[in-house]
């Protein structure tokens, strides 16, 4: 595991603040390639792919209650 300190990928790479500056249409057309769909994917933390793989495999429209759920923040440490 990386130190708290290190950057991970996807900050090293500059893809969250590009992805940000992107217009609707742009990421649509950009999440229409499978290839970009995986190349963010291996970006993202392991906790980030086990809620993707969760989210894509529901048969109905998850509420954003639910997802608050999902996350637990620890604010005790």
């Amino acid at each position: 595991m990386a130190p708290a300190s290190e950057p991970d990928a996807a900050e090293r790479h500059g893809l969250v603040p590009f992805l940000q500056e992107q217009t609707q249409a742009s990421l649509e057309r950009l999440y229409a390639k499978p290839s970009v769909c995986l190349a963010v994917y291996r970006l993202v933390t392991p906790l980030e792919r086990q809620l993707i793989m969760s989210l894509l495999w529901l048969d109905d429209p998850i509420k954003g209650q639910m997802l608050n759920q999902w996350a637990v923040q620890d604010t005790e440490q």
